[in-house]
C-alpha cells in the first residue's frame, strides 16, 4: 500500500528536466514535495516521520534519485557549487523537515510563505545563482563541478589514471 501511495507522487503529471532551466524544476520538485505532504499528511508521516537509524527508505529512494538528477542537470549548467550528493542530502533535509513541520501546524495559523523562504534559503546554500536564479555567477568551484559531472557521465578518451587524476582534481577544485 504504501508503494502504491508513493508512485503516484514519484510519477507525477509534470515531467521534471524538460524545462531546460534546472533551477526551475527544483523549485517545482520541492513545490510538488510539500504539496504532496499537506494533501496527504498521514501518509507523509508514514514515509517520512517514521525512521529506523542507519536505515534509508527503500520506498522513497525514486524522489532522492529524481532529484539526484535534477541537481546533476543544475551541476552540469555550472548551477551546483557543491557535490550533488552533498546537495541532494542537503535539500531533502530541508524539504522533510518544512514539509514535517507545516503539517504539525494548524491549517488556520499556517504560515503559507515558510516554504517558499527555507526552500530558496537551500538552494543558496547548494547552487551559485544570484538575483533568485535569472543569472548566473560563474565561479571556479561550480565549474568544477560541473566538469565532474560531465566526467562521470562520459569518462571516454581518458585512461583509467587521467580519470582518477582529474577527478580527484576537480573535486578538491569543487570544494574550494
Amino acid at each position: 500500500m504504501i508503494n502504491h501511495g508513493f508512485s503516484q507522487y514519484v510519477h507525477s503529471p509534470r515531467p521534471y528536466g524538460d524545462t531546460r532551466d534546472a533551477l526551475d524544476d527544483i523549485r517545482q520538485g520541492w513545490d510538488d514535495h510539500v504539496r504532496f505532504g499537506l494533501e496527504h499528511p498521514t501518509f507523509y508521516a508514514l514515509l517520512y516521520g517514521r525512521v529506523e537509524p542507519g536505515r534509508p527508505c527503500a520506498i522513497t529512494a525514486p524522489a532522492h534519485a529524481m532529484l539526484r538528477d535534477l541537481l546533476g542537470a543544475a551541476a552540469r549548467q555550472g548551477l551546483l557549487r557543491v557535490p550533488v550528493d552533498d546537495a541532494a542530502e542537503q535539500l531533502l533535509a530541508a524539504n522533510v523537515g518544512v514539509t514535517l513541520s507545516l503539517i504539525t501546524q494548524p491549517e488556520e495559523t499556517r504560515d503559507p510563505d515558510l516554504s517558499d523562504r527555507v526552500r530558496e534559503a537551500a538552494l543558496a546554500g547548494v547552487l551559485d545563482v544570484t538575483a533568485r536564479g535569472e543569472s548566473l555567477a560563474a565561479t571556479r568551484a561550480s565549474t568544477a563541478l560541473a566538469l565532474r559531472t560531465m566526467l562521470e557521465q562520459d569518462p571516454t578518451g581518458l585512461t583509467a589514471g587521467e580519470h582518477a587524476l582529474l577527478g580527484e582534481l576537480l573535486d578538491r577544485l569543487g570544494r574550494s
